[in-house]
């Protein structure tokens, strides 16, 4: 058996692994994992224990069991021979949670009725502003400040783990502390979705549009309003019942409004009637201020170089930065030793190794969704400016990234000559040099590609 997991504190692996995966679930997702512990580990996997059949089922049925399988992997497993198991056993009450109390989801009071959904784990206080999302910050705190007066509806979109979750929660809290007798609720997307499925089979409209009694309704992921024309009507009425009586409305997307495929017109009217806020990915000063914040929360040695080192290895979302921290905390904690370039090379070694392939269609995938653009726009004959630009970004880095052609970068786009990509390729050098901010988004955008896939 191998000796590292032989001496393994099966408690501090669980806590490990719950603080891993708090920050790439949704807040009811979480709650699943304290009722869980780690039974055995040995060289052909683990097993872990539930206290019922039911409880194992949901575990599987929200693919909880993958993420779960995930950590192992990355921590302790090289290979393919890996396997997770489930068993059925009494966790008792001490064991079933390694987590602080402060992250349990808060409910609201019976008299009120409603669950606000909140995790106040999520701050402002916890955020870590830069450049990056510097404007969504300050207008959501604004909401926070003065919730329904100004800045209603908010829109944040972003891509996926770059702080929209988080800033959502973050004003819910601001406006529980200061104003205790508003009623708020936190609430998916696909959550209200189920919701108004249930209702049209229960015929029970009263309980979905209860939605309309909160001081501040904050949904995440509206983009899951696409193409669903009666959820969208309902949506509408709801919207307007609380934008009448001047409620707060937040809402969160990965991508604009007007992104969202087959949104009504009445709908897209009103979500870009108010006010609109982008996060974009985290520049090398502020992932190295997450990762210092990361440092001091969980007492860990780090020094500034080897903070550098690792914001340098992970460029991509916060959530893969905080997954990147937790790997290197997990290492530094088992072998007793300072983090440093070594440690860190070696404890995201399996992370690197694991990267998918960069091809020309990664390229133009990640940079559409950098973008905020749909793939086959990219990929048409468009001209416009919003959708052009990204696409000379995209031959850019293909030509930079890739031992592809110019022939065959063009026939990845439509069967472009070579001198559309000629042409592309001079555009972005001279902004480059000559615009700072646009050069270092896609200098950013270039080093995440390298780092997250394998050239």
């Amino acid at each position: 058996m191998n000796n590292l997991l032989r001496y393994l504190d099966y408690n501090k692996v669980l806590a490990e692994m719950q603080k891993s995966l708090q920050n790439q679930l949704e807040p009811s997702d979480f709650l699943w994992l304290q009722g869980i512990k780690i039974f055995s580990i040995n060289d052909d996997g683990v097993e872990m224990a539930a206290p019922s059949d039911l409880m194992i089922s949901i575990l599987r049925e929200r693919k909880l069991d993958d993420k779960i399988s995930r950590f192992f992997q990355d921590m302790f497993f090289s290979g393919d021979k890996f396997r997770l198991s489930w068993s059925v056993h009494e966790v008792a009450a001490n064991e079933s949670s390694q987590i602080p109390a402060t992250v349990k989801v808060v409910e609201d009071s019976p008299a009120e009725n409603i669950t606000s959904n909140l995790n106040p784990a999520f701050t402002f206080d916890s955020f870590v502003m830069g450049g990056s999302n510097r404007y969504a910050y300050e207008i959501a705190k604004a909401v926070a400040a003065n919730p329904g007066v100004s800045y209603n509806p908010l829109f944040i979109y972003g891509e996926v783990g770059l702080g929209k979750t988080h800033l959502l929660h973050a004003i819910g809290n601001q406006i529980k502390k200061d104003f205790p007798n508003k009623v708020v609720r936190y609430i998916s997307c696909e959550t209200l979705l189920n919701e108004f499925v249930e209702t049209i089979h229960s015929k029970n409209y009263a309980k979905f549009r209860r939605i309309r009694e909160v001081d501040a309704l904050l949904v995440d992921d509206i983009q899951f309003l696409s193409n669903k024309e009666s959820f969208q009507e309902e949506f509408y009425h709801s919207f307007n019942r609380l934008f009448e009586q001047e409620k707060q409305i937040v809402l969160a997307s990965d991508r604009t409004p007007n992104q969202i495929k087959n949104l009504n017109d009445r709908l897209m009217s009103r979500f870009k009637g108010g006010s609109v806020a982008d996060i974009q990915l985290p520049d090398l000063e502020t992932r190295m201020a997450i990762i210092k914040n990361l440092v001091l929360q969980h007492g860990i040695p780090m020094s500034n170089d080897a903070i550098e080192y690792l914001a340098i290895s992970v460029s991509s979302n916060v959530r893969d930065i905080r997954g990147a921290f937790i790997t290197v905390a997990t290492q530094v904690s088992f072998r007793n030793r300072e983090a440093d370039r070594t440690l860190i090379q070696e404890a995201l070694c399996s992370f690197l190794d694991n990267r998918p392939r960069l091809s020309m269609e990664t390229i133009q995938s990640e940079v559409s969704k950098f973008y905020g653009i749909e793939l086959e726009d990219l990929l048409s004959e468009s001209r416009n400016q919003s959708v052009a630009y990204p696409r000379q970004v995209a031959m850019f880095l293909i030509r930079e990234l890739t031992n592809l052609t110019l022939q065959q970068i063009g026939s990845g786009f439509g069967r472009k000559d070579h001198g559309t990509v000629i042409h592309a390729m001079n555009k972005i050098q001279k902004i480059l040099h000559t615009d700072d901010w646009e050069a270092q988004r896609i200098k950013d955008l270039k080093k995440r590609l390298e780092t997250d896939f394998e050239r």
